[in-house]
């Protein structure tokens, strides 16, 4: 039986060999002879802190220079009354998600109590915990396989000066306003404001006064008061849009510039640290708004359910400026996000960021998009990771029409696509599955068909395209397509009947029946793949071109799968022109290729829309090309 403190039940082991990890080491082993070896030694892992500026470690491995497996390590931490728990990293690198270090406010390990959990590589952004309680308990875990380097936080108490300030009707707005003197013990000053407001408000922050970095250089920037790259000893306020764990900052502050911020949520939360031995002075005027971003709770979708976000709400002709919203979603499936329109303004052409902008956050990326597109602008992402972020953001200065988004379940079966330019997404078996695509009357549909996997072999399977106006198949195949396929059509209105396939890929496009089948048209799907026409039965001039959008300020990233435009010797009557096409309309070459040989180089255009031309002549001995792209 061990012991392991007086607050928690012994353990009880019955097997021959065991190992306990927590506020001591222990091991006892046996051999064959049954003789018993009993190991012990105290470990700083875990224990009760009640002094300020302990320093804390993870438990070493026996014999690596990491951290241990199966660790658990527990601090039980006790301050002064009417003081703060603040942890500092001097470095922090554990396995990322696995292995994690969490803090709790008050002694009890509870969910509903974490004030933040740690996990993976932070050495580039060490972070700084603070406990609203003169109580926490700190607890580092980790599995039974990779090991990092751990980390070295020391823990510090502070006084108490964290408030809580409730808006409403009766108070709106609230002027926080503070100064704190000179502390006489050389504590310094580590203070947490959060602040809430009623469902369907937002809350607006004005920092008015910052007289908390006088005689300190290089604080600030002039223009707006936030604090430079090198005001790492500079006092500072920083602006969070929500009072959560992970919230994200709005900014931080050295110096005042009549500044004012708004969050996504009815509630936010300002951090003021003071670390020199001074007298500090400010003024924030708190104010609660109606909001304009609707409902920004946790949304969950149903299975087949469609939702639209339209910004700006009821009706008006431009979005507001200062807004900051942000949609949250909980689904079981991956989802389509289709943008009916975007429009939005331009990217700066100082510093080549959007100042206004949509962004999609999923858990490891992200896109962030802005600009214009007056027609149809569609996106796929398949989001598997259950949860994602639509956030909206708009600047101070001048504002344009907005944006629609509809969110929509992945289902290629049952629906008729009518957009230029598409993708039909086969992300599950489907036994027996119809799909239409009917576009403009004087238009030929093209098809590129990435790959077709079917299912038993037993049962039947086929994957078949038939003109709707002459009822006659165009395309039809029953084994599986493990390399990209073209179907160029004479036809604007196709049934595709897909039976047995388990997973698929068909991308498509349109070009207009004035040129050689496949030849040109636009693409706007966050990614996509482009065949040349069949040239070996068009031996004449030809001239076509395609054009690839994506948002800004995002680029396109192209890969040729196959390349071959005949002879060097023709590379000046027979080859392929990629320009960048930049916002004032102007083409940049991007890249000239020709000759039999494929591009092993990855080419990234610089703008977000490519234009490639590709021209052939009667002498034409090459059979084309294939590429794929992605917006980055």
């Amino acid at each position: 039986m061990v012991y392991k403190r007086d607050t928690q039940p012994a353990t009880k082991h019955c097997e021959l060999e065991f190992e306990e990890r927590a506020y001591n080491y222990l091991r006892l082993t046996t051999n064959e002879n049954g003789e018993y070896s009993l190991e012990y030694s105290f470990d700083t892992c875990g224990g009760n802190v009640t002094n300020s500026h302990q320093i804390i470690r993870p438990q070493k491995h026996e014999h690596l220079d990491v951290y241990a497996n199966n660790m658990n390590c527990v601090w039980y931490v006790t301050a002064p009354a009417d003081h703060s728990i603040v942890v500092r990293f001097k470095y922090f690198n554990m396995e990322e998600r696995r292995d994690h270090l969490s803090v709790y406010s008050g002694h009890a390990i509870l969910g509903e109590k974490r004030v933040s959990q740690l996990s993976g590589n932070l050495m580039d952004t060490l972070p700084t915990i603070i406990v609203d309680h003169n109580q926490a308990v700190i607890n580092a875990i980790s599995d039974s396989v990779i090991a990092a380097s751990g980390f070295e936080g020391q823990i510090v108490f502070i006084p108490n000066c964290n408030e809580r300030i409730s808006l409403t009707d009766g108070n709106s707005p609230v002027s926080l306003a503070r100064n704190y003197a000179t502390s006489r013990d050389g504590k310094e000053y580590m203070c947490l404001y959060r602040i809430n407001a009623p469902k369907g408000y937002r809350i607006r922050t004005d920092i008015k006064k910052l007289d908390i970095n006088d005689g300190l250089s290089n604080c600030s920037s002039a223009e707006n008061g936030q604090c430079t790259n090198d005001s790492s000893a500079c006092n500072f306020v920083e602006v969070f849009d929500s009072v959560e764990v992970k919230q994200p900052s709005m900014g931080k502050f050295c110096n005042a510039a009549n500044t004012t911020l708004f969050s996504s949520y009815n509630d936010a939360m300002l951090k003021f640290i003071g670390a020199q031995e001074r007298s500090y002075s400010f003024e924030i005027i708190l104010t609660m708004e109606k909001s304009e971003c609707g409902t920004t709770d946790v949304y969950t979708l149903g299975v087949d359910e469609r939702y639209t976000i339209t910004m700006p709400q009821n009706h008006k002709a431009t979005y507001s400026p200062n807004l900051h919203c942000t949609w949250r979603f909980k689904i079981s499936r991956p989802v389509l996000l289709r943008f009916n329109y975007i429009d939005l303004q331009n990217v700066s052409q100082i510093s080549g960021e959007c100042l206004d902008y949509i962004r999609v956050n999923r858990y490891y990326n992200f896109h962030q998009l802005c600009g214009h597109s007056s027609s149809y602008l569609g996106y796929e992402w398949g989001v598997v990771d259950k949860k994602f972020e639509i956030t909206f953001h708009s600047d101070a200065t001048e504002e344009a029409k907005g944006f629609q988004l509809v969110i929509e379940p992945i289902s290629v079966c049952g629906q008729t696509y009518s957009h230029p330019n598409g993708l039909l997404d086969y992300l599950y078996s489907v036994k027996n599955c119809q799909t239409n695509v009917t576009v403009a009357e004087n238009t030929n549909l093209n098809f590129y068909i990435w790959d077709i996997m079917f299912g038993d072999p037993n049962e039947g399977k086929h994957y078949k395209i038939v003109d709707l106006k002459t009822n006659t198949t165009v395309f039809h195949r029953s084994e599986d397509i493990l390399k990209p396929v073209a179907v160029f059509l004479n036809t604007s209105t196709v049934q595709i009947e897909a039976v047995n396939v388990t997973f698929g890929l068909v991308f498509y496009s349109i070009s207009q029946r004035t040129s050689i089948p496949g030849c040109g048209g636009t693409y706007t799907l966050h990614r996509g793949l482009i065949i040349s026409p069949n040239y070996e039965n068009e031996r004449m001039f030809t001239n076509c071109s395609w054009i690839i959008q994506v948002p800004a300020p995002n680029s396109v990233k192209i890969k040729f799968l196959d390349f071959n435009m005949g002879t060097i010797a023709n590379c000046h009557l027979d080859y392929l022109q990629m320009y960048d096409i930049m916002p004032d309309g102007s083409e940049q070459p991007l890249k000239t290729l020709c000759g039999p040989d494929t591009p092993r180089e990855i080419i990234k255009s610089s703008s977000n829309v490519v234009r490639l031309i590709s021209k052939t002549t009667p002498n034409f001995d090459g059979s084309g090309w294939s590429l794929s792209y992605n917006i980055v």
